[in-house]
């Protein structure tokens, strides 16, 4: 017995075609517009380090030298480099040296003090591991040449390298403050007084290191007692 064969009409058949092929496409589509994985060196981590000034803020008398400790906090990130970038008024503040320390030992660019601006790079023993937590990374010497309220800005050409972040972790700075008041003013409360009178008596003849012994000569004697009295009544911005 013959067996009869059956086929589709030839509009029938395109219109198939066209359905299948269709199906084929929308699903391609589909697949294509969903995200797709990242490398991951297309991927930046934020930075979480800072660089701060302790003491913070600091209070000195005009005329008279002070030593910041420039520290960073790096969290859990190991830092391999510290540049710092600091901007100044240095008709208010002399800026006598800035020195490393042992938590980054090596100055791969020296210090640089060059009218209002400082700076410097330290960083770790090439090969080392990088410092994890905080330290300090350099002394800061300066000088107060004016009376107020004087600032110290990290500018934005300061950075920190860590090993997890080798193009930037610096994420926020605080400016140093510094408070210049008058030879006399013991107690920084902007003024010479009977205050401070009365710490200058507790001080008198007395040597040692004392804020009373305002020639810095090593003793409270008549000599820091003629600078107080020159200075009784002064205030201070």
């Amino acid at each position: 017995m013959k067996q009869e064969r059956y086929y589709l009409p030839f509009p029938l058949f395109l219109f198939t075609f066209a359905v299948v092929g269709l199906g084929f496409w929308y699903t391609a589509k589909i697949y294509t517009s969903l995200p797709q994985p990242l490398d991951i060196n297309e991927i930046v981590a934020t930075g979480t380090s800072s660089l701060e000034a302790s003491p913070a803020p600091a209070n000195i008398v005009i005329g008279q030298e002070l030593t910041l400790d420039i520290n960073v906090h790096s969290g859990t990130d190991k830092v391999t480099s510290v540049k710092l970038a600091m901007s100044y008024d240095d008709t208010k503040l002399a800026i006598e040296s800035l020195l490393g320390t042992d938590y980054l030992p090596v100055a791969t660019v020296a210090a640089e003090i060059s009218g209002n601006q400082v700076t410097a790079t330290y960083s770790v023993i090439e090969g080392a591991e990088g410092k994890a937590d905080w330290g300090t990374v350099a002394k800061l010497k300066l000088k107060a040449l004016a009376l107020g309220t004087q600032t110290i800005t990290f500018t934005n050409d300061s950075n920190i390298l860590t090993a997890g972040l080798p193009t930037g972790a610096l994420k926020t700075v605080t400016p140093i403050v510094i408070h210049v008041g008058n030879v006399g003013d013991l107690n920084f409360d902007k003024k010479v007084d009977l205050l401070d009178y009365n710490i200058f008596v507790g001080d008198f003849d007395k040597s040692g290191s004392y804020s009373s012994d305002l020639d810095h000569s090593g003793q409270v004697n008549l000599q820091d007692y003629t600078l107080f009295t020159k200075n009784y009544g002064l205030t201070s911005p």
